[in-house]
């Protein structure tokens, strides 16, 4: 029988910072565990344990938006980690990772440095940061890489009490299958034409 993990913060502080949407790679490369720490460390990544989970559901959020330049969307990236060998071995965590690129999913639409739909749905995480869900245009379909599915969501008619409805929402998450190859799946965040000192944040399910 699957279950669901419930929503968790893909990050507990102000959000992650901007980096390019191929900062492994378009299709993936070779990475140290000490760049990989210090990377977290830096909030430049998000690293969620997902051993034995077949899919991650991602709710895109942002931090307060600031204006940039131009209408390229904001993206998130997800990469699948395979380590070298199996977590009971000594040496299966400090080696090397295989950092695999399996998605880039609009986060929010850009239009003239803004984001181009903005909803009533905020939410503050552990740290007290305020994130805000940001519609995207065409029927509120998220931008999909292959084998990514972006099921509907209509929350009209959903109450959420003081944090507002789901009204807004639309399509409000992107579900990632086959993530049970990997011991764990990473976020990144690429901010395109809004400022770089955007923030970023999600709330992630994982389905086991």
């Amino acid at each position: 029988m699957s279950y669901s993990t419930g929503f968790h913060w893909a990050h507990q502080g102000e959000g992650l910072a901007h980096v390019d949407k191929d900062l492994y790679g378009a299709s993936g490369s070779i990475q140290t565990e000490a760049t990989l720490a210090a990377a977290a460390a830096a909030g430049t990544i998000a690293r969620i344990p997902c051993s034995n989970a077949t899919a991650i559901m991602i709710m895109p959020l942002l931090g307060p938006v600031l204006t940039g330049s131009g209408g390229t969307d904001a993206k998130f990236t997800l990469y699948g980690v395979m380590q070298q060998g199996e977590p009971s071995q000594p040496t299966a965590s400090a080696a090397d990772k295989f950092v695999f690129q399996l998605g880039v999913p609009v986060a929010a639409t850009v239009n003239s440095g803004d984001v181009d739909n903005t909803s009533s749905w905020t939410l503050d995480n552990p740290g007290g940061f305020t994130f805000q869900h940001h519609d995207n245009t065409a029927g509120g379909q998220h931008d999909m890489a292959p084998f990514v599915m972006a099921p509907a969501l209509s929350g009209s008619d959903i109450p959420t009490g003081d944090n507002g409805t789901l009204a807004d929402l639309e399509t409000g998450f992107t579900i990632f299958p086959g993530i049970d190859f990997f011991s764990e799946v990473i976020l990144s965040f690429d901010s395109e034409a809004l400022s770089t000192s955007q923030k970023f944040n999600a709330l992630i399910s994982l389905l086991y």
